[in-house]
């Protein structure tokens, strides 16, 4: 029975599923001593899959193993450290297939830490997409204040992301219980030193509803299928908003529906027009310095005389300093340099002035 590479890889404790996809993309992984970097690949039965140098087992694939670790302060979480610091790993026994540890703490945090080499596991228990609550006791510096914690639920941002709590409750004293849906490196020490806080104590003590309980420091625990079931099944990934129907945002329909089709209220029918011998005869419209009805209108850009109308003569309004003459309003000139005419004319029914300076 064949097996996708990536999958074989994390069951045999290489990681999660995408980590191991990370291994073979960089040419990590070879096969019968043939390197492959296609994620496609399927192992088949005595095939002998290398990590580097690192034999990947069947056997160690087929045997699942998680347990919980009760970490002390001062190891760090991962295989291997240049430096030669103790580990994780120094913890656990030496005949255990290789396995990795879900949910990473600091070196200067303890408390509840899972291990397996279970990929599928892992990646449910750390995929985004599901919500496992993981939750803390911190001891801070000094005592907190409550008034700030609204801006610890609302979210901050640490290094270019933003991060938040689910729930803060005091314990007394400079000690409070935070319970956190993310997992952002160092999320919490950054998030009370947002808030002027210094971390003096970090220890996590759930995952899930698995309490680390009475477990000594250091110590270790299996967890069988029971309880990985009961205390490690994150919740259900979270459905997107469900869209409300089209018909939810019209107006409510008019009438009762019979067949999908609406029946709205007949209309009240108008009333009859009066005719048009019932009407009153509208006035004959004149033109302003016309003497004739509309009816003699000129089309616009039709010239008449200076002075003339279609019919009948143009007088302008007698000047009250002179006569008038041909149409312009003749009197004394002003002294000024300033002269102005004005010239009365017919055009488009309308007689117009016109300033010249």
């Amino acid at each position: 029975m064949s097996t996708r590479l990536n999958r074989f890889l994390a069951q045999s404790g290489f990681g999660s599923r995408r980590a191991c996809e990370q291994l073979v993309t960089d040419g990590r992984v070879s096969i019968n001593g043939k390197v492959v970097t296609d994620l496609s690949t399927q192992v088949e039965e005595g095939d002998q899959v290398k990590v580097g140098s690192r034999l990947a087992r069947n056997e160690a694939a087929a045997r699942s193993l998680t347990a919980m670790l009760n970490k002390p302060k001062g190891f760090l979480c991962t295989a291997d450290d240049p430096e030669g610091r103790r580990t994780i790993y120094d913890l656990l026994p030496s005949d255990w297939p290789r396995v990795f540890y879900v949910g990473r703490l600091d070196v200067d945090s303890e408390g509840l830490l899972i291990v397996t080499n279970d990929g599928a596991l892992a990646q449910r228990l750390t995929h985004p997409s599901y919500k496992l609550p993981k939750t803390y006791e911190v001891t801070l510096d000094r005592e907190f204040d409550f008034s700030t914690a609204d801006k610890l639920r609302k979210g901050v941002l640490i290094e270019g992301k933003k991060a938040r709590v689910e729930e803060i409750h005091s314990l007394g004293g400079s000690s409070v219980k935070v319970v956190l849906m993310q997992g952002i490196k160092r999320q919490i020490r950054l998030m009370f030193l947002y808030l002027g806080y210094k971390v003096r104590r970090l220890m996590r003590t759930e995952i899930g509803t698995l309490k680390l309980d009475r477990l000594p420091s250091g110590q270790w625990k299996m967890l069988t299928e029971k309880d990985i079931a009961k205390h490690l099944s994150p919740t259900k990934q979270a459905r997107p908003p469900e869209l409300k129907p089209v018909r939810s945002f019209l107006k409510k329909p008019f009438g009762k529906v019979e067949g999908g089709n609406y029946n709205k209220p007949d209309r009240p029918e108008r009333p009859e027009r009066s005719s048009s011998a019932d009407r009153p005869e509208r006035p004959e419209r004149r033109v302003f310095g016309s003497a004739s009805p509309s009816s003699s209108y000129k089309k616009p850009g039709t010239r008449t005389p200076v002075g003339k109308a279609s019919s009948g003569t143009y007088r302008a309004r007698p000047s009250p300093k002179g006569e008038t003459k041909g149409g312009f309003r003749s009197g004394p000139k002003s002294s000024a340099s300033k002269t102005s005419s004005y010239k009365a004319s017919y055009k488009g029914g309308s007689a117009r002035r016109t300033s010249r300076y």
